[in-house]
């Protein structure tokens, strides 16, 4: 009876070892893997972070070239309008002591030519200054036009020379022009008929209207 006894007791503590044995291994394996989870955790956070610094860096990249680009394109208006209000009081300073130029009071005079109020056009509303050849437009000429008022301005060197147009309100008013006589398809039409005074009054006034935000 007491060998029997002292088996059972034997049997019984190996038991109970074994279930310790397994229950320790068992928190180890479970803590093993909870400390390599975090770590991972670890790991896709701290790539996360990476790449969101990376992106947030690309997108302040982006953002100062464009800014930088905007500024450039804003300093080279700038710089052609002053460039053109220099070149203005030089050409004109010029023009006023040249005695060997024959120019008629009307082509050297600039003025302002009045809309049509009546008029369904909204062309034909508009204020306009009259075409020259010879007499450069200056800043202060354009700044009492407004988007239609610049936009016939524009155009008219170009009607001057036989252009037609696509617009067709645009092409309607210039019909009604006794001088006008259409000759020269839009997509056909050559700027090289212009002298130097016209393409300078159309760079100028549609940087001005770039400016503006009229064109």
């Amino acid at each position: 009876m007491r060998s029997d006894e002292q088996r059972y007791k034997t049997i019984g503590l190996m038991i109970f070892t074994a279930i310790i044995i397994f229950s320790v291994v068992g928190i180890v394996i479970i803590g093993f893997k909870m400390v390599k989870k975090n770590e991972e955790a670890k790991l896709v956070a701290a790539a996360d972070t990476e790449y969101m610094k990376k992106q947030k860096q690309d997108t302040e990249s982006q953002e100062g070239s464009q800014e930088e680009k905007s500024t450039e394109e804003s300093l080279n208006i700038e710089e052609f309008l002053d460039s053109a209000t220099d070149s203005d009081k030089n050409t004109n300073a010029a023009a006023d002591s040249d005695s060997d130029t024959e120019v008629s009071k009307a082509d050297a005079k600039v003025y302002l030519i009045q809309g049509n109020e009546k008029s369904s056009n909204r062309y034909e509303k508009a204020d306009h200054l009259s075409y020259t050849t010879v007499t450069k437009y200056t800043l202060q000429d354009l700044s009492i036009l407004d988007s239609y008022g610049l936009k016939i301005t524009r155009n008219e060197i170009f009607a001057r020379h036989g252009r037609m147009f696509n617009d067709q309100e645009l092409q309607e008013y210039f019909k009604r022009q006794q001088w006008y006589v259409p000759q020269i398809a839009a997509n056909d039409f050559d700027t090289s008929c212009l002298n130097e005074v016209e393409k300078y009054n159309v760079n100028l006034i549609s940087v001005y209207e770039e400016q503006i935000g009229g064109k």
